[in-house]
């Protein structure tokens, strides 16, 4: 029954959809993000990738270490450029080596990439739209076991493509960004005019009275549907089986994540408001990542020892918040002080020139059309790559 948990890794994609795209989509246009994807996605990644490259390196302290694969050091270029659920080899599952509870950040090294662009697309649709991708999105969830059946793995779990990759969870981002959308149009008013947000607004606040009922009580109705769920598990039918559990863990729970996302996002929720804003639980957010990131590492030291795993928790939580106060929290605060002094690192001033080069490409391409050199439909091809 523990393992039922596994269904809420589809909770994290949305989540992440939701808040990227919300911090977008709630700028006015005028005052809209106007940087390149790389540069987006090193924003992204500058500020949980050393906690991950730590996490790396201490898989070689583990006591009586051993390869997870016969080819673990051969995919350790794939885990170093976040590649490790993208590219399948033969000999193992990429994912698994290493830090295996970490495949996740391949799989928004993707979404990042384009989450701009789904913000530009989103942040002109109505709201009839968005509700129509969102019910788009779950029924895409009912149709990736066929595909899985296609690519050849009939487990209840799911092929590593799908399960470990970004290809599983693509249509679940998309989902957050839709659900960003329809949180700013029916919880959000402009605070000039105090009507709903028009294609011009300029400063949005959150109005909670007129928000739907759902968003009011989203988490009670989430998760009085996800206890029914483990009581249906636990008493009735288990859903561990091929196909039921593929399909909800990869998007079958969106109806029931998106209630508590709309929930917890407005905060007028009695569990938002009561036990969300609890301090321990506030701690419990700070520490999310560590806590996330390391918890293999410190599993695989404590299983060598008697009764090690009934520890894990105790041990995880004070690992974690050591790694949060000594290595992510004053890197974050140091490329804040950087950023505020002005302070260009090599990363940053390699991502300028590979954007500037690709910008200089993109505008000799117009100019030969301009004097009819080449074919306008060949510029339209490279600006879209």
């Amino acid at each position: 029954n523990i393992h039922i948990g596994g269904l809420w890794t589809q909770f994290f994609f949305v989540l992440a959809g939701f808040l990227l795209a919300y911090v977008e989509m709630i700028r006015p246009v005028s005052k809209a993000t106007n940087m390149g994807r790389l540069k987006y996605l090193r924003k992204r990644l500058i500020t949980i990738y050393p906690l991950y490259a730590l996490s790396i390196c201490l898989v070689l302290t583990r006591p009586a270490y051993h390869q997870s694969c016969e080819c673990e050091w051969e995919v350790l270029p794939l885990h170093i450029f976040l590649l490790q659920g993208i590219v399948q080899v033969d000999c193992c599952k990429p994912y698994g080596a290493w830090n295996g509870p970490a495949w996740f950040l391949s799989a928004l090294v993707v979404y990042w990439l384009v989450t701009l662009d789904l913000c530009r697309c989103f942040r002109t649709l109505s709201l009839k739209q968005c509700y129509c991708w969102l019910a788009g999105c779950w029924v895409f969830s009912l149709a990736l076991w066929p595909v899985n059946e296609l690519i050849g793995d009939s487990s209840e779990s799911g092929s590593s493509w799908l399960q470990h990759g970004p290809l599983g969870y693509f249509h679940v981002y998309i989902a957050g960004v839709a659900m960003a959308r329809v949180f700013i149009l029916r919880c959000m008013v402009d605070m000039e005019t105090g009507a709903a947000p028009t294609a011009d607004f300029g400063r949005l606040t959150l109005d909670t009275k007129s928000a739907p009922l759902a968003f009011r009580y989203g988490c009670i109705m989430g998760f009085t549907l996800w206890f029914a769920l483990v009581a249906c598990n636990q008493f009735i039918v288990s859903v561990h089986r091929a196909p039921t559990y593929y399909i909800l863990h990869n998007g079958g729970l969106l109806p029931l994540m998106i209630l508590i996302l709309g929930g917890g996002a407005l905060g007028a929720d009695p569990l938002a408001q009561h036990v969300f804003r609890w301090r321990p639980f506030m701690i419990l957010a700070r520490l999310s990542f560590s806590q996330y990131i390391l918890q293999g590492w410190v599993q695989e030291i404590l299983q060598h020892y008697t009764l090690g795993m009934y520890f894990a928790l105790p041990v995880l939580l004070p690992v974690a918040y050591i790694a949060q106060r000594v290595v992510e929290r004053p890197f974050s605060d140091w490329q804040r002080q950087r950023a505020r002094d002005g302070v260009l690192g090599w990363d940053e001033e390699l991502v300028a020139r590979v954007e500037d080069t690709l910008q200089h490409a993109l505008d000799s391409k117009a100019q030969k059309a301009l004097s009819g050199k080449e074919p306008l439909t060949d510029v339209a091809t490279t600006g879209r790559r």
